[in-house]
């Protein structure tokens, strides 16, 4: 193994703004939601040559309560698209929500 390379590669995700990506995707919501939020997991994905994601998975405070939200931006080269999803438990996969402050409002309507 190459631990040269290999540390090259990390560099370069470390340089990988992902603080602008949690900026984007917060723009909308209040101080007070934004601190209810824990951030999970922050990442970037290439699920083939042309598509990427940047993903952020965050739980409502308390995480026990099991409300977790997913937001995924995706970006096509082969179209030019770039596309935001934001889901809930209940939403993943099936529809996307319109923002953040919607899945918020989400959990905030189911008591």
């Amino acid at each position: 193994m190459d631990n040269t390379k290999y540390l090259r590669i990390f560099g370069a995700f470390e340089k990988a703004p992902l603080d602008d990506f949690l900026k984007g995707i917060f723009k909308g919501i209040t101080a007070e939601q934004r601190k209810s939020l824990v951030i999970e997991d922050l990442s970037y994905h290439r699920l083939n040559a042309d598509v990427v994601t940047l993903e952020a998975w965050m739980s409502l405070a308390p995480m026990e309560s099991n409300q977790w939200i997913c937001v995924i931006v995706e970006k096509d080269d082969a179209t030019g698209s770039l596309l935001e999803q934001f889901y809930t438990k209940d939403t993943f996969r099936h529809h996307s929500l319109g923002s953040l402050q919607e899945c918020i409002e989400y959990y905030k309507g189911k008591g």
